[in-house]
């Protein structure tokens, strides 16, 4: 009935722990889009160094996600030394030093999950090259649309949307 009680009260404190992180995550979130998303309205294009308006919109919604996940891992980063200390702890009393074994292991699996996050890593950025490409893309239809159809352009410029799709 210990362990009941105990993994019990566990579970309540990291649901309530994970849920106000996760709201601090939104209100920062929020907080932030909405301040980018006003200075947006007033900063002109023309006046952009290099930064086309696909980027533009692709630096807000990829930076806004990485931050709401952000603040998730901060609680991991405020509470995990303490529960490795403890775990330790308890395990070298209950088995002694074969602990060392399963430490080992979990050693090994943090350095192969930093090679798989480094693998993830250059998929993203091959990812977001390419959405930066068809937002642009699109952004560049959308604002050219009479003209495309004043010329009868639609198939032209589909097969061009298409083809960036692909990627």
């Amino acid at each position: 009935s210990g362990i009941f009680a105990t993994t019990f009260f566990q579970m309540i404190l990291f649901g309530q722990k994970s849920f106000w992180f996760l709201i601090l995550g939104v209100k920062l979130t929020n907080s932030i889009g909405m301040a980018l998303f006003d200075k947006s309205l007033r900063y002109s294009l023309m006046n952009s160094s290099g930064h086309k308006q696909g980027q533009i919109v692709n630096y807000f919604q990829v930076d806004l996600m990485k931050l709401y996940g952000l603040s998730y891992l901060i609680s991991g980063i405020i509470f995990l030394p303490i529960q490795l200390l403890v775990g330790i702890y308890i395990m070298y009393t209950m088995i002694g030093v074969t602990f060392l074994s399963g430490f080992g292991a979990m050693i090994i699996m943090i350095i192969l999950n930093s090679i798989a996050g480094k693998m993830y890593t250059t998929i993203q950025k091959k990812k977001m090259t390419a959405k930066d490409g068809r937002i642009g893309q699109d952004t560049e239809i959308i604002n050219a649309i009479r003209v495309i159809k004043l010329n009868a352009w639609e198939n032209v410029f589909m097969d061009k949307a298409m083809e960036k799709r692909e990627i």
